[in-house]
């Protein structure tokens, strides 16, 4: 990359570019003979110096009534990268105040469906941070824990430790099969579980529904899921869950 690019990159225009390395070549010289050196109009240089001024990058100095113009050190460049760090922090914090009216926005445009394909640890990651992210009072999963502690064994500090202390006062229901039994159990009042023999009832993967969103995972080999935003059909699938877990009473050990 020229120093011209970088010049650019940094922040000046094409013309204050052109001035700054023309004068930092010549040293301390007029207005005219920078912008001949520089391949601008001598007016045009001129308004250039004047904005190089304010930045710091030029000086004045007057000579037997004569004005010369010169380039102040190159280090003196670091100016322009504060000056794009506060402006980055300034969109940044408009950014944060923005994104709420949008998502509102995003959120409530129509009623069909919103539907995403996802596969992978990568797609995975996608739809955990949008559920850690999102609003909602209660959730309703069904699970195959021998196939999502295959595919992810559960560790110290995971993104499932992460999530429940995340969502620790909302509650959650969960309907589970596993080969080993039922071997999760309730911590308190808002975290319940039901378990299914996994003989009688061999389903895979994993449903999750949370507000007016679900996602569907199929994890063997690798992932792959469906992410949909639906109120009336997340609404369906919750009172779907509603009616297994009140069969699944059954099958608990009293």
């Amino acid at each position: 990359m020229s120093y011209y690019d970088t010049l650019k990159q940094l922040g000046l225009s094409e013309r204050e570019a052109k001035i700054y390395l023309a004068s930092l070549e010549l040293g301390p010289e007029t207005a005219q003979k920078i912008a001949q050196k520089s391949g601008i109009t001598r007016t045009t240089a001129y308004a250039q110096i004047k904005s190089l001024v304010k930045r710091g990058l030029m000086n004045i100095n007057r000579r037997d009534k004569k004005l010369f113009f010169a380039a102040e050190s190159p280090e003196n460049l670091s100016v322009l990268i504060n000056s794009r760090k506060k402006e980055f922090l300034i969109l940044r914090n408009e950014l944060r105040k923005l994104v709420p009216k949008l998502r509102l926005l995003f959120e409530t445009t129509d009623e069909r469906p919103r539907v995403k394909l996802f596969e992978g640890r990568e797609g995975l990651k996608s739809i955990i941070k949008d559920f850690a992210r999102s609003k909602f009072s209660s959730v309703e999963e069904f699970t195959s824990t021998d196939e999502a502690y295959e595919f992810l064994p559960p560790q110290r500090n995971d993104y499932r430790q992460k999530l429940k202390a995340k969502f620790r006062n909302i509650p959650m229901r969960i309907i589970y099969t596993s080969k080993r039994g039922a071997f999760l159990k309730p911590k308190d009042k808002l975290k319940e579980r039901r378990f299914l023999p996994k003989d009688q009832f061999p389903f895979s993967g994993s449903i999750t529904i949370y507000g007016n969103k679900l996602f569907l995972i199929g994890q063997k080999k690798t992932v792959i899921g469906i992410h949909v935003e639906s109120k009336e059909i997340a609404n369906t699938l919750r009172k779907m869950f509603n009616l297994a877990w009140d069969a699944a009473a059954k099958y608990q050990k009293k």
